[in-house]
């Protein structure tokens, strides 16, 4: 992972888990927005993320997405 990606990633998944972009515990049309970026370059990046990415879609609980962004964050970790 390119370590602009890798930056943008962490930005993108600090800002998914702001109040800002929840209600009633699900991700609104902004954070799944947000979701939607980071799926693309997490999938491009790294191809086993698919079926996580398309999990979380279906049903972007904070549960799902926090378990996406920390997995996220492991790897970011990992590459830099």
């Amino acid at each position: 992972m390119r370590k602009t990606d890798a930056e943008y990633l962490e930005y993108l998944c600090n800002e998914i888990m702001k109040p800002a972009y929840w209600s009633r515990g699900v991700l609104n049309s902004e954070g799944r927005t947000l979701l939607n970026l980071i799926a693309r370059i997490a999938a491009s990046n790294h191809l086993g993320f698919r079926g996580v990415i398309a999990k979380v879609r279906r049903n972007p609980t904070y549960d799902n997405v926090s378990k996406l962004v920390g997995l996220l964050r492991e790897i970011i970790s990992a590459s830099v």
